[in-house]
């Protein structure tokens, strides 16, 4: 199970004290999650300042990050993302997809968890760089492209549509580092290092470039069945495996899994999941996990993989909110997260649910499932029965998430309430650490 709220020190660690790694220009930020200000949209983070994510399911858009630090410790999307210097990290339980425009200046990228870009990534400038930490993954639904000095550090597990590598690129694989792409061109000279050890680049279509991509044999071109053969010139000392199946094959590893898409509705009081991959070797199966508050799972089901891109559904009967996810199990025992949806049934009556309760930060995240559109009045009272916060509100048809501010409030247990104008939820306890 992921933690949600995890000591940041301990994660980077752990990341970066595994032999034969490629390091950082600039050491991580040790941070531990939950510091800062908790993120919202439309945010500029300044020098200085540390904004953060823990929860589960978030969706932010318009952050500007100008000389500060984004943390980001849990499941979430974020729309529009402006980085001109700063620092982005990603914590190991972190589970982060970037849609719309990706624009980066002199900045600092960390991800030591599962990343994806739907967009095109540059990186470019001599103090800008991607390190992507062991046994992290890097999904990048467009084009990676490295040049003018900007840096790619990849000690995990990359994918790119395209990988482009051009004047001034610099690159560095640790051991048993893999990465692979549709197409790859390169038009820098040994552009690519492996310290020690040996790493992977496969490609399904062509190799291109006008340069040799590596002065060392450690770096191992895997020429999958279907693409033509790597233009004589960007060889250089690298080593050439033909046929390859895969990375994890010219590793000794399984390769990892790439889900295309994660999704679910429900019809009537059935929650139907529904999953496609594009990539599968060496997978044993799929165990589908379901949660009431984001944080405490349990496995409802099973279904074994078939080793090749596939089509998955599964169907369970459910009652009220609840948060699905895929445990991703390898035949060697180990096992990835797939990104985590929320499903609600119909909404017959108010209720509540807190997210991550007992609660250590200075704010509380509620999923608020209303039967109907409606003003009326959130409270959190004590054990007393004494009022300690109220907040006007206005709830819509479904699920409403809602943030309120515990500045002030002391530690202790306490209820949370909504007494609407049509309808009045149950009390639910919060415990405030």
């Amino acid at each position: 199970m992921r933690m949600l709220i995890v000591t940041f020190v301990f994660l980077i660690s752990t990341s970066l004290h595994c032999a034969a790694q490629c390091s950082p220009p600039n050491p991580v930020p040790l941070i531990v999650c939950g510091t800062g200000t908790p993120l919202a949209d439309n945010v500029t983070i300044n020098a200085g300042q540390v904004y953060y994510y823990n929860g589960t399911g978030g969706s932010f858009s318009n952050i500007t990050v100008n000389g500060g630090t984004l943390l980001l410790c849990g499941t979430v999307t974020i729309t529009n993302i402006n980085i001109n210097s700063g620092d982005v990290v990603i914590t190991a339980v972190g589970a982060v997809t970037f849609n719309g425009s990706f624009n980066t200046g002199t900045n600092n990228f960390f991800n030591s968890g599962m990343v994806t870009f739907n967009a095109n990534v540059n990186v470019q400038g001599s103090s800008t760089f991607i390190f992507n930490a062991a046994g992290a993954t890097m999904t990048v639904n467009g084009s990676l492209a490295v040049f003018n000095s900007g840096q790619f550090i990849n000690n995990g597990t990359a994918t790119a549509n395209d990988i482009i590598l051009n004047s001034g690129a610099n690159v560095c694989f640790g051991a048993n580092a893999s990465a692979h792409a549709t197409n790859i061109t390169n038009n820098q000279t040994n552009v690519a290092t492996v310290p020690t050890g040996i790493a992977c680049v496969s490609y399904s279509s062509s190799f291109t470039g006008n340069n040799p991509i590596s002065a060392t044999s450690g770096l191992h071109i895997c020429q999958l069945a279907g693409a033509t053969a790597p233009q004589p010139v960007v060889i250089g000392a690298a080593t050439v495996v033909s046929p390859c199946t895969s990375c994890g094959s010219v590793l000794g590893q399984p390769m990892p899994l790439k889900l295309s898409s994660f999704k679910g509705t429900m019809r009537g009081d059935l929650a139907i999941l529904v999953w496609e991959t594009a990539w599968e070797e060496n997978v044993e199966s799929f165990m589908i996990e379901r949660s009431r508050d984001g944080a405490n799972w349990t496995n409802t089901g099973t279904v074994n993989a078939r080793n090749q891109p596939s089509r998955y559904e599964y169907s369970l009967a459910v009652n009220g909110a609840s948060y699905y996810r895929l445990k991703m199990g390898d035949i060697d025992g180990r096992f990835t997260y797939s990104s985590t949806i929320r499903l609600l049934a119909a909404v017959n009556s108010l209720q509540i649910t807190i997210l991550s309760n007992p609660i250590e930060q200075a704010t509380a995240t509620l999923s608020i499932a209303a039967p109907r559109v409606q003003q009326g009045e959130l409270l959190i009272v004590d054990q007393t029965g004494r009022p300690v916060i109220k907040r006007s509100l206005s709830l819509g048809n479904g699920v409403n998430n809602i943030t309120v501010d515990l500045h002030g409030l002391g530690s202790g247990q306490y209820y949370v309430y909504f007494n609407g104008m049509l309808d009045k939820s149950a009390p639910v306890k919060l415990v405030k650490l």
